[in-house]
């Protein structure tokens, strides 16, 4: 079984119910709804069909909204598009104007009091560099350095200066209170800087009425000042490698990835590598033996989740782009992955929560025993969670009565979700597991299985038992 999961993101090449469909089949397990694109109506359609497709195959899926966040971006240009050339002058103006190769709006009110001479502004992802000469007034003079084609609305970056824009926008809050309403199980909160960013969207939630995981993306150098703290405050991350590698030097980008991912793995929180994971297959049927090492790295540098963007979304490969990725990474993990070394809770035995001790128990365990599975019975994931932290080689079934966390289970490393009637009696609960993988071909009678039970949902009071399959049944008779 592979352990580390896919995030995939829909756009107009995976937009139908059969595309989706298709894509959870490839190996599939958690779907990515991009808000910078797409209005209300289209998300909530494309929602419907990932729970339909889910249902039908009966599967966990989790579905992650992303947010837009406040990236500031150029206004409206004359004929959509200009050509800017390397030595020409160049005015970013806040005046509302429409542009042109001598001056071209941005949206960004603050930018003239954000930046100085000498800093470099970077336009649509760094195919436009400028260095900007002077500032006057709500004008921004710049040398063209590098030139080419600027159209409407891109993006722009300037590495290094800490912006004054705030991590939320209006867009941003009407668009949770809609992905709230519609039950989407993870919000990604772009342009993180620190922790108070991250408890903002949380007192934010809470003052609605509904909390979800939060997952921060760590996009700008500011974030990577402050990731201690970030992390502390998330539910999860993401090395979101496409901003980080415009905000600052390509050649650090591996430095970030490993250290924000190890610094994860640490605190066991949830950790999603992005970005040009397989981009040559937007238009290639086949990756690059780049990719192919990018990926395998990312396992071993120990991510939980990898995610696709443009190769779902709107490549001509997206299926066989999933196949291709859920390929590298079950051969990664069966050939290289180190299931010995410590997990989270190994290396933090400090901690005196029962929870944790179990967990430590049941990752030394899978190692000595090679059980076939792990069961276990959680209501809000945390457990699981915590057993996932551990990385152990052995599956981890995790059972729960919960709708909600039936599908946020699907994220998790190692964690096959089944959902299981409601059941007080500990007792019930570990026949009923043994039955249920036992049933679905999972479990014969003589394998070994490792379960891990709460006392009546109770945190104080838990219990491990491996055995064969046949006996935790006949046990229980």
């Amino acid at each position: 079984m592979r352990h580390t999961k896919i995030l995939a993101t829909l756009g107009p090449a995976t937009e139908s119910s059969q595309q989706i469909e298709k894509l959870l089949a490839a190996g599939v397990d958690a779907i990515r709804l991009n808000f910078s694109h797409g209005t209300h109506d289209w998300h909530r359609t494309v929602y419907e069909r990932v729970r339909s497709a889910a249902q039908k195959l009966g599967r966990a899926v989790a579905i992650v909204q992303d947010l837009q966040g406040p990236k500031i971006r150029l206004g409206l240009i004359q004929g959509n598009e200009v050509e800017v050339a390397a030595g020409a002058s160049l005015i970013i103006t806040t005046s509302p104007i429409e542009g042109t190769s001598a001056r071209i709006p941005t949206s960004y009110s603050n930018l003239p009091r954000d930046v100085t001479a000498g800093d470099t502004i970077l336009i649509d992802e760094g195919r436009i560099r400028l260095t900007v000469e002077n500032v006057l007034g709500t004008e921004i003079h710049c040398l063209v350095v590098v030139g080419g084609m600027v159209a409407s609305r891109k993006g722009i970056h300037i590495p290094g200066v800490k912006s004054n824009i705030p991590s939320m926008t209006d867009k941003d809050r009407a668009d949770v209170e809609f992905g709230l309403a519609l039950g989407v199980d993870f919000i990604a909160l772009s342009f993180v800087k620190r922790a108070p960013d991250v408890e903002g969207l949380r007192d934010w939630m809470r003052q609605k009425g509904k909390m979800i995981p939060i997952i921060s993306k760590i996009e700008i150098t500011q974030a990577i000042e402050h990731l201690d703290e970030i992390v502390d405050a998330s539910d999860g991350v993401m090395v979101a490698r496409g901003d980080l590698g415009v905000e600052s030097s390509l050649d650090l980008i591996p430095y970030y990835q490993k250290k924000i991912i190890q610094l994860a793995n640490q605190k066991g929180k949830l950790v999603i590598t992005a970005t040009q994971m397989l981009e040559s297959m937007i238009t290639n049927n086949s990756p690059t033996r780049a990719e192919i090492t990018d990926i395998a790295n990312s396992i071993l540098d120990g991510t939980d989740v990898m995610m696709l963007s443009g190769e779902t979304a709107m490549g001509k490969f997206p299926i066989q782009t999933v196949e291709q990725m859920a390929t590298i990474a079950a051969t990664t993990e069966r050939t290289l992955y180190p299931y010995d070394s410590p997990g989270f809770c190994s290396t933090h035995p400090d901690i005196k929560e029962l929870a944790p001790a179990m967990v430590r128990l049941i990752g030394q365990a899978s190692l000595e025993f090679k059980p076939k599975a792990i069961a276990v019975f959680t209501c809000t994931g945390y457990t699981a969670s915590l057993i996932a932290s551990e990385r152990p080689i052995t599956p981890i079934f995790a059972f729960t009565d919960d709708e909600a966390t039936y599908h946020r289970l699907a994220i998790l490393w190692g964690v096959v979700p089944r959902k299981i009637p409601e059941l007080k009696n500990t007792t019930r609960i570990a026949k009923e597991m043994t039955q249920a993988l036992m049933q679905d071909g999972t479990l014969s009678g003589e394998d070994l299985i490792l379960i891990l039970l709460g006392s009546n949902r109770s945190s104080n009071s838990s219990s491990m038992r491996i055995a064969q399959a046949h006996a935790v049944i006949q046990d229980m008779e």
